[in-house]
Protein backbone atom coordinates (compact mmCIF):
# COMPACT_ATOMS: atom_id res chain seq x y z
CA UNK A 1 0.00 0.00 0.00
CA UNK A 2 1.56 3.92 -0.92
CA UNK A 3 1.50 6.01 1.87
CA UNK A 4 2.00 8.94 -0.34
CA UNK A 5 -0.97 12.17 -0.04
CA UNK A 6 0.24 15.22 -1.76
CA UNK A 7 -3.58 16.66 -0.54
CA UNK A 8 -4.26 15.53 3.07
CA UNK A 9 -0.46 16.51 4.50
CA UNK A 10 -0.51 19.99 4.73
CA UNK A 11 -3.03 20.26 7.73
CA UNK A 12 -1.95 18.09 10.33
CA UNK A 13 -1.72 20.50 13.14
CA UNK A 14 -1.49 20.54 17.03
CA UNK A 15 -5.51 19.97 18.07
CA UNK A 16 -5.37 21.76 21.30
CA UNK A 17 -6.73 24.86 21.00
CA UNK A 18 -9.22 23.23 18.63
CA UNK A 19 -10.06 20.42 21.06
CA UNK A 20 -10.72 23.32 23.52
CA UNK A 21 -13.53 24.50 21.05
CA UNK A 22 -15.10 21.02 20.49
CA UNK A 23 -13.37 20.32 17.05
CA UNK A 24 -11.26 16.89 18.12
CA UNK A 25 -10.00 15.13 21.20
CA UNK A 26 -6.44 16.75 22.50
CA UNK A 27 -4.91 13.38 22.14
CA UNK A 28 -5.79 10.42 20.71
CA UNK A 29 -6.56 8.74 24.38
CA UNK A 30 -9.51 11.29 24.34
CA UNK A 31 -11.08 9.75 21.20
CA UNK A 32 -14.45 10.70 20.66
CA UNK A 33 -14.88 8.88 17.35
CA UNK A 34 -18.10 6.52 18.46
CA UNK A 35 -16.03 3.62 16.26
CA UNK A 36 -12.92 3.81 18.56
CA UNK A 37 -15.15 3.92 21.39
CA UNK A 38 -17.24 0.89 21.00
CA UNK A 39 -13.91 -1.40 20.27
CA UNK A 40 -12.51 -3.31 22.84
CA UNK A 41 -10.17 -1.46 24.77
CA UNK A 42 -7.11 -4.22 23.71
CA UNK A 43 -8.13 -3.82 20.11
CA UNK A 44 -8.42 0.47 20.73
CA UNK A 45 -5.11 0.29 22.26
CA UNK A 46 -3.56 -1.04 19.44
CA UNK A 47 -4.32 1.82 17.46
CA UNK A 48 -4.18 4.95 19.27
CA UNK A 49 -0.45 5.49 19.47
CA UNK A 50 -0.40 5.69 15.88
CA UNK A 51 -3.58 8.14 15.84
CA UNK A 52 -2.27 11.55 15.14
CA UNK A 53 -5.41 14.60 15.14
CA UNK A 54 -6.04 16.57 11.93
CA UNK A 55 -8.56 18.99 10.78
CA UNK A 56 -10.82 18.27 7.59
CA UNK A 57 -11.28 21.11 5.56
CA UNK A 58 -14.31 21.17 3.04
CA UNK A 59 -13.74 19.71 -0.18
CA UNK A 60 -10.28 19.13 0.85
CA UNK A 61 -9.26 15.66 -1.37
CA UNK A 62 -8.49 13.03 1.34
CA UNK A 63 -7.91 10.61 -1.23
CA UNK A 64 -8.23 10.16 -4.78
CA UNK A 65 -10.67 7.37 -7.25
CA UNK A 66 -8.69 4.76 -8.02
CA UNK A 67 -5.56 5.69 -6.38
CA UNK A 68 -3.79 4.47 -3.09
CA UNK A 69 -4.84 5.31 0.22
CA UNK A 70 -2.73 6.91 2.74
CA UNK A 71 -4.40 7.50 5.66
CA UNK A 72 -7.63 6.12 7.50
CA UNK A 73 -9.86 8.89 8.87
CA UNK A 74 -11.83 8.72 12.46
CA UNK A 75 -14.01 11.73 12.48
CA UNK A 76 -14.91 13.88 15.60
CA UNK A 77 -16.27 16.92 15.16
CA UNK A 78 -15.67 17.24 11.02
CA UNK A 79 -17.67 15.56 8.68
CA UNK A 80 -16.22 13.57 5.70
CA UNK A 81 -17.82 12.69 2.23
CA UNK A 82 -17.56 9.28 0.24
CA UNK A 83 -17.91 10.84 -3.46
CA UNK A 84 -18.07 9.04 -6.86
CA UNK A 85 -17.81 10.46 -10.18
CA UNK A 86 -21.02 10.02 -12.91
CA UNK A 87 -20.19 9.04 -16.90
CA UNK A 88 -20.80 13.19 -17.09
CA UNK A 89 -17.94 13.96 -15.13
CA UNK A 90 -20.17 15.26 -12.17
CA UNK A 91 -19.54 14.27 -8.60
CA UNK A 92 -22.57 12.57 -6.44
CA UNK A 93 -22.27 12.08 -2.98
CA UNK A 94 -22.39 8.37 -1.94
CA UNK A 95 -22.05 8.79 1.75
CA UNK A 96 -20.88 10.18 4.75
CA UNK A 97 -18.74 9.79 7.69
CA UNK A 98 -18.76 11.61 10.83
CA UNK A 99 -17.83 10.57 14.42
CA UNK A 100 -20.06 7.66 14.25
CA UNK A 101 -16.99 5.87 11.82
CA UNK A 102 -14.09 5.53 9.44
CA UNK A 103 -13.13 6.93 6.20
CA UNK A 104 -10.42 4.23 4.71
CA UNK A 105 -12.90 1.01 4.94
CA UNK A 106 -11.55 -0.60 1.92
CA UNK A 107 -8.14 -0.52 3.89
CA UNK A 108 -9.94 -2.89 6.96
CA UNK A 109 -10.84 -4.80 4.19
CA UNK A 110 -7.59 -5.45 2.55
CA UNK A 111 -7.80 -3.39 -0.65
CA UNK A 112 -5.17 -0.30 -0.62
CA UNK A 113 -7.17 2.16 -3.16
CA UNK A 114 -9.98 4.25 -3.53
CA UNK A 115 -13.14 3.53 -5.41
CA UNK A 116 -13.93 6.91 -5.27
CA UNK A 117 -12.66 10.24 -4.02
CA UNK A 118 -12.98 10.96 0.00
CA UNK A 119 -13.04 14.25 0.74
CA UNK A 120 -13.77 17.07 3.49
CA UNK A 121 -17.40 18.10 3.46
CA UNK A 122 -17.98 19.84 7.09
CA UNK A 123 -14.75 21.20 8.99
CA UNK A 124 -13.67 19.85 12.46
CA UNK A 125 -11.54 17.95 13.77
CA UNK A 126 -10.45 14.05 13.37
CA UNK A 127 -8.25 11.61 14.23
CA UNK A 128 -5.77 9.87 11.31
CA UNK A 129 -3.52 6.45 11.13
CA UNK A 130 -1.35 5.69 8.13
CA UNK A 131 -3.53 3.61 6.48
CA UNK A 132 -0.04 0.89 5.95
CA UNK A 133 0.26 1.40 9.74
CA UNK A 134 -3.91 0.77 10.65
CA UNK A 135 -3.48 -2.48 7.96
CA UNK A 136 -0.45 -4.10 10.22
CA UNK A 137 -2.43 -3.16 13.80
CA UNK A 138 -5.87 -4.53 12.78
CA UNK A 139 -4.38 -7.66 10.75
CA UNK A 140 -4.82 -10.08 14.18
CA UNK A 141 -7.92 -8.18 15.75
CA UNK A 142 -10.59 -10.70 15.96
CA UNK A 143 -13.05 -7.98 14.31
CA UNK A 144 -11.42 -8.29 11.16
CA UNK A 145 -10.25 -11.95 11.22
CA UNK A 146 -14.52 -12.31 11.56
CA UNK A 147 -14.73 -10.21 8.15
CA UNK A 148 -11.82 -11.89 6.33
CA UNK A 149 -13.24 -14.83 5.44
CA UNK A 150 -17.00 -15.57 4.32
CA UNK A 151 -18.52 -18.79 6.55
CA UNK A 152 -20.27 -19.91 3.05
Amino acid sequence: MSSTSEHASDHTTTMTDEAARGGTAATPEDARNRLLLAMPAEERARLLPRLEPFMLEPMQVLAEPDAPIAHVYFPEGGVISLLRRMADGSLIESGTVGLEGMAGLPVFLDVDWSLGMIAGQIPGGSLRMDARAFHAATARMPCRRAHAAPSW
